[in-house]
């Protein structure tokens, strides 16, 4: 448990929870992506895609649990 605000308990968040967090974020981030980039006249490279997202999916993921974010 960490010590939230005024002084409240927050339970620890699970790995399960962290890493359904940290998918959502990376849809998001895959989302705009897709959406924002043919709009500037610029084509999605799916080969950086392929590298880029999962490891922002590890990285979100320890930091969601570590509750760094």
């Amino acid at each position: 448990m960490r010590d939230g605000k005024a002084g409240t308990r927050e339970p620890d968040r699970t790995w399960a929870r962290a890493a359904a967090l940290a998918l959502a974020l990376v849809a998001v981030a895959m989302l705009v992506s897709v959406v924002v980039n043919p709009l500037l006249g610029r084509v999605v490279h799916w080969n950086i895609m392929a590298v880029l997202m999962p490891a922002l999916f590890v990285g979100f993921t320890v930091l969601l649990k570590k509750r760094l974010v």
